[in-house]
Formats: C-alpha cells, sequence, structure tokens
C-alpha cells in the first residue's frame, strides 16, 4: 500500500508546486515519467489485481501453444475464441502476441505498455493540466488497468475516436467504435455518441434529467436491456453478469452526484462556443448518468468508462483559478480523488497489496486468489520457464475462419465451459 501513497502524493505535490504555472501544467516530460512509472508498477505485477488477469493469461498461454504447434489459433478450438468469438480483434491480439513470446508476464508487460502509450497520445492531445488529469486518472481508473485488459483496451480505443468527433469526421470514429466493439462488446454503448449535439445544455434540465435517470435506474426497467443485447449478440452468459440485480449502489450515486455538483458549481465558466470543451462536457454527463441509469447493476460501471476521459477533461477545465492561486474548489477535488483512490485500494485488499513483482518467484504468502486460480504452477517455481522472447515468424492467419463443425464444436463446449 506504501507504493501506491507514494505514486500518488508524488503526483499530488507536482500538482500543488506546479498550479497556475502554465509551463509545469503542460510539461510532457513530466507526463511521459508519471505514465511510465505508472505502467511500471501495473505491468510488473504479479497477478495482482484479481481473477481476470489468471483467465486472460491462461487463455494467451493455450493460444502461444496452438500458434507455435502450426494450429489455427483463431478457430473455436482455442478456448480464447471460443469464449470471446465476437471480440475477434481482442482475440487476434492474443495470436499476434502470441508470435513473440510464449510468457504470460511478458504478455501482460506488452500489453499494457500498449494501454499506456495510447493514454500518453491521448493526455497530450486532449489536456492542458497533466498534474490535475493524473490525480482524476489515479482517482477513477489506475487499478483497473491491472486487470480488465479487454475493456481498457475498448475504453482506450474509444479515447482515440474522440477526436474524430472534435474534427466531425464521421467514419474514422465509427471505424475506432467498431474496433472497440471488436475488443469489448460493452463498447456499442458509445457508439451514438458522435451524434450527440455539441452544445451547452441548461443547468436546470442537465438536473432534471440526471434525476430522471437516477429514478429509472432505482426502478431497475435499464438492466431489461442487458438481457435484450445478450440474445441479439449471442452472448447471453457474460451480458448476464451485467444484469444481476445488486440493489442500488450507493457508491455509483455519490460518485456520479459529486462529479454533477462540481460541474454545475462552475458551469458558468463552460463557454458556448467552445467545442472542444462541449463535446467532453457531453462526455462528463454521459459517465455520470450511466452510473446513474445502472445504478442497480453490479458491474455496468465499468461501462461508463468510454466517456471517463469527459470527467477527467472537465475536471482539469474547472479546476483552473482565474487568480492563478489555488482555491478551495480545486482542494476539495483533490482530496475526493485521494478518497476515489484509497476506496479502491481498500475494497480490493488482497487483490492488490502487499505488492510483489514477478521478477522474484513463488506467490505471496497467503494469497487466496493465486491458490484457487493458478493454472499452472510451474510458474511460481520459475516465472520465465516460459521462454520471454521466442519470435516465431510462422503461421501468420489471424482472421478468424471458422467452419460450421467448428463453430458446432465451439459452441457446445462454450456451453460446457458455463
Amino acid at each position: 500500500m506504501i507504493l501506491y501513497l507514494i505514486a500518488f502524493f508524488v503526483i499530488m505535490y507536482y500538482f500543488f508546486i506546479s498550479y497556475g504555472n502554465e509551463r509545469m501544467c503542460h510539461d510532457n516530460k513530466f507526463l511521459a515519467v508519471s505514465l511510465f512509472v505508472l505502467c511500471s508498477i501495473a505491468s510488473f505485477a504479479d497477478m495482482l489485481g484479481g481473477y481476470d488477469r489468471y483467465i486472460y493469461c491462461q487463455f494467451f498461454d493455450i493460444t502461444a501453444d496452438i500458434v507455435r504447434s502450426g494450429g489455427y489459433a483463431m478457430s473455436y478450438a482455442n478456448p480464447l475464441v471460443n469464449q470471446y468469438p465476437s471480440e475477434w480483434i481482442y482475440d487476434m491480439w492474443n495470436v499476434l502476441i502470441a508470435h513473440f513470446t510464449q510468457n504470460r508476464y511478458m504478455f501482460i508487460v506488452i500489453t499494457t505498455f500498449v494501454i499506456y502509450i495510447v493514454l500518453y497520445k491521448n493526455f497530450k492531445e486532449y489536456f492542458d493540466n497533466y498534474p490535475m488529469a493524473m490525480l482524476a486518472f489515479l482517482g477513477l481508473w489506475y487499478f483497473f488497468t491491472f486487470t480488465y485488459l479487454r475493456q481498457v483496451m475498448a475504453a482506450c480505443t474509444a479515447m482515440i475516436a474522440y477526436r474524430y468527433v472534435l474534427q466531425r469526421k464521421k467514419w474514422k470514429f465509427l471505424l475506432c467504435a467498431f474496433i472497440a466493439y471488436r475488443f469489448h462488446n460493452s463498447a456499442i454503448i458509445f457508439m451514438p455518441f458522435y451524434f450527440l449535439p455539441v452544445k451547452k445544455w441548461p443547468a436546470k434540465k442537465v438536473r432534471n434529467t440526471m434525476i430522471f435517470l437516477f429514478l429509472i435506474g432505482v426502478s431497475g426497467a435499464p438492466m431489461l436491456l442487458y438481457g435484450l443485447y445478450g440474445s441479439a449478440s449471442d452472448d447471453t452468459g457474460r451480458t448476464a453478469a451485467y444484469g444481476v440485480d445488486s440493489g442500488a449502489r450507493t457508491a455509483y450515486a455519490i460518485e456520479a452526484g459529486l462529479f454533477l455538483y462540481y460541474i454545475l458549481k462552475r458551469y458558468d465558466r463552460i463557454k458556448e462556443d467552445d467545442t472542444k470543451t462541449l463535446v467532453f462536457l457531453n462526455s462528463a454527463l454521459c459517465f455520470c448518468g450511466i452510473l446513474l441509469a445502472f445504478i442497480r447493476s453490479e458491474n455496468a460501471g465499468r461501462q461508463s468508462w468510454y466517456f471517463m476521459i469527459g470527467i477527467i477533461y472537465i475536471l482539469c477545465y474547472l479546476s483552473k483559478s482565474r487568480t492563478g492561486i489555488l482555491d478551495s474548489y480545486s482542494r476539495q477535488l483533490v482530496v475526493i480523488l485521494f478518497l476515489l483512490y484509497i476506496r479502491i485500494i481498500n475494497s480490493w485488499g488482497y487483490q492488490l497489496s502487499p505488492y510483489k513483482t514477478f521478477f522474484t518467484d513463488s506467490y505471496r504468502e497467503g494469497d487466496y486468489i493465486a491458490e484457487i486460480c493458478e493454472y499452472d504452477w510451474i510458474y511460481e517455481r520459475d516465472k520465465f520457464y516460459r521462454p520471454m522472447i521466442s519470435i516465431y515468424l510462422e503461421n501468420w492467419s489471424l482472421w478468424p475462419k471458422l467452419n460450421d463443425n467448428e463453430k458446432e464444436d465451439g459452441s457446445n463446449s462454450k456451453e460446457k465451459n458455463k
């Protein structure tokens, strides 16, 4: 836990000393170093973050074995494709990386660094206040990059699409949205974003809309959409997990309510002719609206990730003081982001702390997740028993070719997996 606190406090310190200094707030070196350090912590972690990392790693190891044996990896015979048949871009990513490494830890490192390179490019292009953006990233999203690889890659692809909303390039936006959708099907919620009117909605209308979304969210009516979508996409198993009714989640309401309060508190500062800010304002409002509309879903908060960049942008924009002196508004935002950061550390508990890298063998004593989910105990004796770098330039068959027999076999095995 100490490592995570140091990371937050170092960035927070830089935020305070750089406040009002435009050059320091927009220092590319600070942004690059901060993201590199955070990326290294996440990518070198030894299976921290929960169950999903084991699932993705097991599928990758199987895929690497299929590729190296000369088999066709984009077939339903591969459990990866069998599990994520409609998310074939993520499947293709696994097959691509399997040509360069056979080791699950290198797969995590490569994937995580690609994610953070995309984040760097987007943060550099969209934001003016890097320290506040980094604090918001830590409080809202950082720890999810440890484990939810598919959905994080989808959300990063969606971030790329925002530039095409600003440039009004519809087909490029739709291409990015489609790629995000094929990384993770939840990205379908992002596709209509391009068509939202780029305007500043009256504050009263924003409040009334959010109250309405909260009320229908509490009623549970939006939960029916998961069943309809699952049936349409032939993916009822995993969409059912999103549709599990866990009762109203107080954390969603508090998070959305706080951000709406701070947006509306300085709503008058948002100019009606500032297209860039209005696009990200729309995104921030979508973020809050999704949390409220799907307040009864156990996992639907992850659908708001496609609009996370809007919240980060608006916080950066509104936290600027007209006098250049740090004010109570910005200090309060820092406290809220710190509390959100600490909340994840505490709620995830042993999934994050104590921190351990994969550079040492074995696993943390008492790690119940490893004891349940470890599928290959040789890794615990030797993390590098599968080659970290192993270039294999044959069998470049990335595109799915599923004949009827393969699909039937895959469907049968999929039912068994359930």
